[in-house]
């Protein structure tokens, strides 16, 4: 699961990047949600910004656990970029952390690209954080 979302991931970013649709400077790709509380997804998808040089950001794990509270800053965020969200906003205080990015749909322009990721060494790398996985398990099941 976590090498297709990664592959897909790859692909979508290097879309972005022919069509000039990422930012110049420090492009980001932001995962929240349930997908951003799996530490074995958050770091296959730091070996693909690693490797597109894009930074990646994730809020806390604490946070992605409710899918609320992943609407709440949702929300927060698209306040900031006067997104649409309140007409009254005078009394709300608020500090932006993650810009909003473009949305880009999915359509015969994206299909027709037909862009081809090109392998990165990450069966290495998911070996290891499986074995590391495995035996922080192991381990724990040992000690308690």
């Amino acid at each position: 699961m976590a090498s297709h979302i990664a592959k897909r991931t790859h692909r979508a970013i290097l879309f972005c990047k022919s069509k000039g649709l990422l930012p110049q400077h420090k492009p980001t790709l932001v995962v929240s949600g349930g997908v951003a509380s799996n530490e074995y997804i958050r770091q296959t998808l730091k070996i693909v910004t690693d490797a597109t040089g894009l930074h990646l950001l994730c809020p806390p794990s604490k946070f992605c656990t409710d899918n609320g509270v992943m609407i709440a800053w949702n929300g927060i965020e698209r306040l900031k970029q006067g997104k649409g969200i309140m007409s009254h906003c005078e009394e709300v205080t608020y500090e932006p952390k993650a810009p909003l990015g473009l949305e880009v749909k999915v359509t015969s322009e994206v299909k027709d690209a037909a862009i081809k990721i090109p392998r990165i060494k990450t069966e290495d790398k998911f070996l290891t954080l499986c074995r590391k996985k495995i035996s922080y398990i192991l381990i724990n099941d040992y000690l308690f």
